[in-house]
């Protein structure tokens, strides 16, 4: 399956300041390693629903899972604190009405793509960083595979992140 990328360059960052938007919205502290596993996660159900990728940065398999490397850079200043401020240099273009929320958006095309990262955070607004890292860590998973190959630092494959995700979904609503 060939997986597309939006035209309209997202980044990591423009993921992740949705997500902050989103807890600081439902009253929740969110931790950068928190904030690196719901990033990965929207991308992958991205990579699931919508048949396409979000941003084209590469997720790594470091030490304590799947890590987008410009998040962690940026939102590394708050260690295992919760993160108290958006990341810098995204220019919102637009604002869309989903659900009962204003979100900020790029565009209305990047619309379903919102969608399906507040049913991301959703999902797992409640998990610990601990508790998501263990979803990412289980055998089988893109970040075992990737770390299996090559080692730490490795780029995990969209084609594994994709077949996972599929899995995992599947298992939920069976």
């Amino acid at each position: 399956m060939e997986i597309e990328h939006d035209e309209d360059e997202l980044t990591p960052l423009h993921t992740a300041n949705l997500i902050l938007f989103l807890a600081e919205s439902a009253k929740k502290k969110i931790t950068p390693m928190q904030l690196n596993k719901l990033t990965y996660f929207s991308y992958a159900w991205c990579l699931h629903k919508l048949g396409k990728k979000i941003f084209n940065e590469k997720i790594e398999a470091w030490k304590f899972g799947p890590v987008i490397p410009s998040l962690y850079h940026e939102f590394k200043r708050f260690g295992s604190s919760a993160i108290e401020e958006h990341g810098v240099s995204v220019n919102y273009t637009d604002v869309d009405t989903i659900g009962n929320l204003e979100i900020p958006v790029l565009g209305p095309e990047h619309r379903e793509i919102a969608k399906v990262v507040m049913s991301v955070f959703e999902h797992y607004k409640d998990y610990s960083a601990s508790q998501m890292s263990n979803i990412t860590h289980k055998n089988g998973s893109p970040w075992s595979i990737a770390r299996a190959k090559e080692g730490y630092n490795t780029p995990l494959e969209d084609a594994d992140i994709l077949k996972r995700c599929k899995k995992l979904l599947k298992n939920e609503t069976t």
